[in-house]
């Protein structure tokens, strides 16, 4: 009796067939409300006690290339049909035999080089002159190069080859930390003495103008030579210091820029110009008798000049001689 007084849930009586189906549809409701709840609304139906669960769709996980492309932009309209329109065999046969018939020359090129330019060099080529000489070529040559870098067309090694490319080459070097800031120019300090926060871009030209006219320059040019100076050893210090991790692109770089921009190497070459302009005796001849035969041709003057120089005495010659020398 007491392991049936247990089993009497419904008033103490044994539960019949009805009290059990009454009990599993009261559940079925409150498991159907209770997944109504939790499931999204777009997957999920609800009738009277049953519930049916759409299972949800299964979406593929994008690769590490979809997922970065998914940031770039997309090409315009226009690109896109022009892109239909490529010669894409003929395209892609040039670049073969360019790369195959020139190899290692096209390092010396940049980028938007003249490729017809080049194709002149080599007969075997010749077949690509209506191609790389037609006026639609060079938009066509930037937007396959376009398309070509997008960075779900390449993978891990292109891309690689184009940074280490862009970081080995010299004049890039100035991207990389600790290089010196550049100098300022003369009219850089007289702008930046001027210029008001309010200023305009209007303002800003005005003054520009004015600096030619202002009789206080030198006092600028001095500041843009010690700027210089500045720059000029901060190179040299950057130089030494990174010298063991420097291409010899970016060598050849720095120190040319050392030679350009140190300003007492700069009076220097000014001497030498001037130095190598310096008037001969002949010079000076053609110069006190530039009246002489003005009227007969330049060829048929200077002649004329040469063989009357040549015929001076000593006296005459010596004169010119000392103009020659001061």
């Amino acid at each position: 009796m007491k392991g049936q007084e247990a089993l009497r849930p419904f008033g103490g009586n044994l539960p019949t067939a009805a009290d059990y189906n009454r009990r599993k549809q009261t559940i079925d409701v409150v498991v159907s409300v209770a997944f109504a709840c939790l499931a999204p609304r777009s997957q999920s139906t609800h009738k009277m006690g049953a519930l049916t669960t759409m299972p949800p769709k299964r979406r593929r996980s994008p690769s590490s290339n979809e997922s970065s492309s998914d940031s770039e932009p997309e090409l315009p309209p226009a690109a896109k049909k022009e892109l239909k329109e490529l010669p894409w065999f003929d395209m892609r046969d040039l670049i073969v035999n360019l790369l195959q018939t020139c190899g290692p020359e096209l390092k010396k090129y940049g980028a938007t080089a003249n490729v017809a330019a080049i194709i002149d060099k080599y007969p075997t080529l010749a077949h690509f002159k209506p191609l790389v000489e037609s006026p639609q070529f060079p938009a066509q040559w930037k937007l396959l190069y376009a398309k070509a870098i997008r960075q779900k067309n390449n993978n891990l090694d292109t891309t690689t080859l184009i940074m280490q490319n862009f970081l080995d080459n010299g004049s890039n070097v100035h991207f990389f930390e600790d290089f010196p800031k550049k100098p300022k120019r003369a009219i850089d300090y007289y702008v930046a003495e001027r210029k008001q926060p309010t200023d305009t871009v209007s303002d800003t030209a005005r003054y520009r103008q004015a600096f030619t006219k202002d009789p206080n320059i030198q006092k600028y040019r001095d500041l843009a030579i010690q700027d210089r100076r500045r720059f000029r050893d901060e190179l040299i210090l950057f130089h030494t210091v990174n010298d063991y991790r420097l291409t010899d692109a970016q060598k050849a770089y720095v120190q040319k820029r050392m030679k350009t921009v140190d300003p007492d190497e700069k009076e220097k070459r000014k001497k030498a110009a001037a130095k190598s302009k310096q008037l001969t005796a002949l010079d000076w001849f053609k110069k006190v008798n530039a009246d002489e035969y003005e009227a007969l041709p330049v060829e048929k003057r200077e002649k004329r000049l040469l063989k009357a120089f040549s015929k001076l005495t000593p006296g005459e010659l010596s004169i010119y001689e000392k103009l020659a020398q001061k």
